[in-house]
């Protein structure tokens, strides 16, 4: 098994590519807030990639709230300039009310992407992130997220 992954590997590493971007949002919590999104992520294979982010929601109920998570990107070429991409991981959920609390969850996402060249690439997509920890008197909140991103190939 180890050498038929390595094989695949070493046969798709010419198609391998990193890249990196930012995006910018739209997070509901408990309203709506601004939201920023840090990526980077290596493209394995052309349709299938890895990606770990850093989400910053804006916040929750007076407070931060933020995500970390891993997910792999299937995409979906349509013709040379348009891709379709969906994501699906796992993510980190973090809120600072009355002390840090974290909450695991499941990340889902899909957009769309425009290649306005060979290394730079304009997404709109949409995110969710399950729910954040659960407050002192009983809340739990589920988490989307909407935005345009910038990325950088290389």
């Amino acid at each position: 098994m180890a050498m038929t992954l390595s094989a695949a590997f070493v046969t798709t590493s010419a198609e391998a590519g990193l890249y990196v971007g930012i995006m910018g949002g739209s997070a509901t919590t408990d309203v709506q807030h601004s939201s920023t999104k840090v990526f980077g992520g290596i493209q394995i294979i052309p349709n299938i990639g890895i990606e770990g982010a850093y989400t910053d929601f804006g916040g929750y109920r007076g407070a931060s709230a933020n995500s970390m998570s891993l997910s792999v990107v299937g995409t979906l070429p349509l013709g040379d300039t348009w891709d379709l991409f969906a994501l699906w991981g796992t993510t980190q959920n973090r809120t600072n009310n009355a002390g840090s609390a974290n909450h695991n969850d499941m990340l889902t996402g899909f957009g769309v992407a425009y290649n306005a060249s060979k290394n730079l690439s304009i997404r709109l997509q949409s995110e969710n992130y399950g729910k954040l920890p659960t407050d002192s008197d009983g809340t739990s909140t589920t988490v989307s997220n909407w935005g345009v991103s910038v990325k950088f190939m290389f």
